[in-house]
């Protein structure tokens, strides 16, 4: 994530959505891993229900105009988001 992040820059905004831990345990999930990504808490798992997903992690590409592009589940591989920031333009 944090590798990917470095790589695009501005051209990839990463949103990691938790709806299983608390506030304090996020925060220091993001400190131990240096992550500065937002993070957004789904305490009644409405975007999990919206998004239809049944594990984690998953991991949506979406594209600048909004629309899912493709879906992984499980840890990604960055050859998985090379591909879509390619071919989304980046």
């Amino acid at each position: 994530m944090r590798a990917a992040q470095e790589k695009y820059g501005d051209n990839l905004v990463v949103l990691l959505v938790d709806e299983q831990e608390t506030v304090e345990e996020v925060k220091a999930f993001a400190e131990r891993y240096n992550l500065k990504s937002v993070f957004v808490m789904d305490d009644r798992g409405t975007v999990a229900q919206l998004y239809r997903m049944f594990s984690t992690p998953t991991t949506y590409f979406i594209s600048p105009n909004g629309v899912i592009q493709s879906i992984w589940s499980g840890v990604f591989d960055m050859s998985w988001v090379d591909e879509n920031m390619q071919a989304a333009g980046f």
